[in-house]
């Protein structure tokens, strides 16, 4: 009998075993893209290569939303309106 997964309330996001099935493949893709680039004789070229391309857009948005909210807020109310100069 097939069993299904019901949904009490009482776990998060977090400890879903989907979420974390995604967190461990999205940490392997990023260790080997780091090893990639660490062993690549040519660093600049390295990011152009399609594969790499495609690993970097795999691996961005996965960590782009790890980012916490709380950050990102404190982030954007230090720097709104004003001009950053380098």
């Amino acid at each position: 009998m097939a069993s299904s997964y019901i949904d009490d309330g009482s776990s998060t996001e977090t400890s879903h075993p989907l979420f974390v099935c995604e967190v461990i493949i999205a940490i392997i893709f990023a260790l080997d893209y780091i090893y990639n680039f660490m062993k690549a004789k040519k660093k600049t070229q390295f990011f152009w290569k399609p594969r790499n391309l495609f690993d970097l857009l795999t691996i961005m948005p996965f960590m782009l939303s790890m980012i916490p909210v709380k950050i990102s807020n404190t982030i954007k109310s230090k720097f709104r309106g004003k001009i950053i100069k380098f």
